[in-house]
């Protein structure tokens, strides 16, 4: 037991067109809607955990303002291309934002966060 967990930003890094592929076309509006219920309009998203950037670019098109971040190196590569501003190299573990944003989406990516260090994360 004495191994260490595996770094999924390393998975990540080695499959990102597999995840791509199987990922960018996935319809999330109804998720979209629940949680922009709760956002003033325009208002400033982190998009914790971001990927390919689709989350990020549904956002960007409904006129919010965007800050995509992602621990796997090749995702941040992928996702400022595709959408067209830089997207941060960071885990959640390193987000040091305070009061910054009017809400945070992270779509699946909590999963990734180690048990222990999820209360000091949230």
């Amino acid at each position: 037991m004495g191994d260490a967990p595996p770094n999924s930003a390393d998975w990540y890094d080695r499959h990102t067109q597999d995840y791509i592929a199987r990922t960018q076309s996935v319809d999330l509006s109804p998720v979209y809607a629940k949680f922009l219920a709760h956002l003033p309009p325009g208002g400033r998203i982190l998009d914790a955990g971001c990927g390919s950037g689709r989350d990020s670019i549904a956002f960007q098109r409904m006129g919010y303002e965007i800050v995509p971040m992602d621990a796997s190196l090749a995702m941040v590569q992928h996702a400022t291309e595709m959408i067209g501003q830089e997207a941060l190299h960071l885990r959640h573990q390193d987000v040091t934002f305070v009061e910054a944003f009017d809400g945070i989406w992270s779509m699946v990516s909590l999963l990734h966060v180690p048990h222990a260090e999820l209360p000091a994360v949230l």
